[in-house]
Order: C-alpha cells, then structure tokens, then sequence
C-alpha cells in the first residue's frame, strides 16, 4: 500500500496515515463561522501548520482552505476534517443523482490526477466502482458516499461526507484499507453527530434575498467543479 495519501476529487486517497498525532489538547474545535466540532473522547487532532506538515512530508499539496487531521484511538489513519464557505449548496439535485455519470466523472478526475502524480513516484490508481453509491440525507442535509480503488500496492476505499450549512458546507474525507473500513466509517459517522451549527449558520437559516449560493449542486461535491479543491 501506499504510505500517505493524495487529494483526488475531494477523497482521501490510499490508506495509511501513520503520522504521530498527538493526543487532542482541547475538545471542541471551530471549524468556521458558527460552525463547530465536539472532539469525541480519544479522538487525536493537528490543525494549523503542523497539519500542512504532515500533509507536505507525505508527499501531499495541502487543500487550500482550512482543515484539520483527526484519528480515533489506536488509528494509523486519520480524517481530514474541514470548512468550505462557498456559499448555500442547493439540493434540488437530491433525487436526480446520476450514480453512472458521477462515477464516470470520478474516473475521468482519477485519471487527471494519475498524469499529474506520475513524475511523484506514485503508481496509477484505478476507480473499481463505488463502495457506497452518492446518498443524501434531506433530514440532516448530509451527502455520503465512497469509493473502491486500487494501485500496485493494493486496495483503498475512500469516502467522502459532506454536511451542507447555511453559507457553505463541511468536507470529511476518509481512506482505510477495506479490512479498516468498516470501523473508519463508524469514526466518521461519529464526527459527523459531532459537527454543530450555531443558531442562524445551519442550512435551514438560509435567506434567499442575502445569503451568497454556491455555484453548484450536490452533484459537483462528489465529482465536478467543487470535488477537488473541497
């Protein structure tokens, strides 16, 4: 497998991690205006410079936005945890998620990124399907879905969790091996319960006539403009 990983249509791409996360110092974390993270017991985080260290050191361009490295006890992976304010996502596209045509566009961004990351050293990942196919939660404004991919070292699966906001969203990126995925997943869920909107920043606080709107739907959070850089 292969150590590190590289940010590939907005997933976390290939397993292990195996950077030494310290033990959290405090338990909540601002992720944005109004937008907030309860660190569930345990659970280890960088923010700041440190993070884009470990990024860097592992052969990564860290996102340009702001993010965090979260892993729960005993993980040699972690979660990239991060606030994206672009403005209000519509979800109209909810029910029209194209699966065959989102996937195709995985694989075309798969390809892109195996061209620029040749001259790296890195082998060529190839897309084998989805893991989970692209769902939204409307209850909960969460989009979910995840990735099988390979390379010459192996298997990962990634998935990617978006939790839509009043003026943006919140991006979470996981990749394990399958026989971690299952308890990556349950990590992610649990950081997913964690995430909070202060009163007037949640996605049903949204004011037609004074709040910016994304230029995007759901669709382009999985595959498509807003994928790769959040």
């Amino acid at each position: 497998m292969r150590l590190g990983y590289l940010l590939l249509a907005g997933l976390l791409v290939a397993p292990s991690a195996r950077a030494a996360l310290p033990t959290a110092p405090r338990t909540a974390v601002q992720l944005g205006p109004g937008v907030s993270l309860s660190l569930p017991a345990g659970f280890r985080i960088v923010t700041g410079p440190r993070a884009r260290r470990i990024l860097a050191d592992i052969g990564n361009v860290p996102p340009k936005d702001r993010f965090a490295l979260v892993s729960p006890p005993g993980a040699d992976w972690f979660i990239e945890v991060a606030w994206v304010e672009e403005g209000y996502v519509r979800d109209a596209d909810a029910r029209t998620l194209d699966a065959t045509a989102l996937l195709a566009a995985v694989r075309a961004d798969t390809a892109r990124t195996n061209a620029a990351t040749a001259a790296r050293g890195f082998s060529p990942l190839r897309v084998e399907g989805w893991g989970e196919q692209p769902r939204y939660e409307r209850s909960r404004h969460v989009l979910l879905w995840s990735v099988a991919l390979r390379d010459d070292d192996g298997a990962v699966m990634n998935l990617g969790a978006r939790i839509l906001g009043r003026r943006g969203y919140v991006r979470l990126n996981l990749a394990a091996a399958p026989a971690d995925y299952a308890v990556a997943r349950r990590a992610v869920a649990r950081l997913m319960d964690a995430v909070a909107f202060a009163p007037g920043a949640a996605y049903d606080d949204f004011h037609p006539q004074a709040d910016a709107v994304a230029p995007y739907a759901l669709g382009a959070l999985v595959a498509g403009p807003a994928a790769g850089g959040g």
